[in-house]
């Protein structure tokens, strides 16, 4: 059987920080609980900045987007922790797994000032 490559579309879209919050602030107050370790729920990922550019940089494909994929690790301190796992996708929709990272960084743990621009 052969396996056919879609071009995958441009998804993303830019939203106001208004709307913003808004999907935010629901997510943070439903019942959903996606672990970030030591029994607290995850409110976000951070990924630091060269970890995206070596993935847009790869010289070996031309990277159109970047593949978020849900994972989750155990931490001997913290548990279950749900982390991303990023890898680039090329321009024919092929997914590139030559330099894929897991360097993210859970909000509670980690979340900048979130909360002082929520309200």
């Amino acid at each position: 059987s052969s396996t056919a490559t879609t071009k995958i579309k441009n998804m993303s879209k830019p939203i106001s920080w208004a709307d913003a919050k808004t999907i935010i602030n629901a997510y943070q107050a439903d019942s959903l609980q996606i672990p970030a370790g030591g029994g607290q729920k995850l409110k976000g990922l951070t990924v630091d900045a060269d970890s995206l550019r070596a993935i847009l940089d790869n010289p070996n494909a031309d990277i159109e987007k970047v593949f978020m994929i849900l994972a989750m690790k155990e931490d001997p301190t913290n548990g279950k922790e749900v982390t991303l796992v990023l890898a680039g996708v090329d321009d024919a929709g092929n997914l590139i797994t030559n330099n894929a990272y897991d360097y993210t960084s859970p909000c509670p743990e980690d979340c900048h000032d979130l909360s002082t621009h929520l309200s």
